[in-house]
């Protein structure tokens, strides 16, 4: 029997040991990127994002298909929704995304090193690290991407419509003066 391969034996103990390599990965994109952490809300769904991302990833290497999973984890797509709804610019989504496996590459060809494989072990580990993080990260991005802009689209078209209810009561005469002061008052 034949040892895993480096990338095998790290991707099963930071698996084992998610929690830890998550944490430093929000920490980084909060440091980076405040927009997308400063809310809790949105720092929980960011941190459940990372782990359940990072999960996905190291099962690709980790179950000896190397086969990258067709769809964004749940939690990505509400991540993106809700950073729609916050009106967070989408390319900060995205810089988080490339964030994140920048470090995540860095931090398991590191691992990989400690291993002390030979160098054609390191180089072909790196190798499919690269294609495989690229990958997953590729199809994700499209993913989340198509589902913050529908949110941002829905919320854009909702906004619209009450807009447009608004100026159509004012002109309807639905609308006064006195109770748009009222509604004011209400709201301020």
């Amino acid at each position: 029997m034949t040892a895993p391969d480096p990338l095998v034996k790290v991707a099963a103990a930071v698996l084992a040991d998610i929690d830890c390599l998550g944490e430093q990965l929000v920490q980084h994109i909060a440091e980076t990127l405040p927009e997308l952490a400063d809310d809790p809300r949105l720092r929980d769904l960011l941190a459940h994002t990372v782990t359940d991302n990072l999960v996905s990833a190291l099962h690709v290497f980790t179950d000896g298909s190397r086969d990258v999973p067709v769809g964004a984890p749940p939690v990505a797509l509400e991540f993106a929704r809700r950073l729609a709804q916050h009106g967070v610019p989408i390319t900060l989504m995205l810089r988080a995304y490339r964030l994140r496996q920048a470090r995540f590459q860095q931090e398991m060809i590191t691992r990989i090193g400690g291993e002390r494989p030979d160098v054609d072990e390191v180089v072909a580990a790196s190798r499919e690290l690269s294609a495989v993080a690229f990958t997953f990260i590729d199809r994700i991005s499209e993913e989340v991407v198509v589902a913050y802009q529908h949110e941002r689209d829905t919320w854009l078209r909702q906004r619209n419509a009450v807009r447009l209810a608004k100026v159509l009561d004012v002109l309807a005469g639905k609308l006064t003066t006195c109770t748009r002061s009222k509604r004011r008052s209400a709201s301020g």
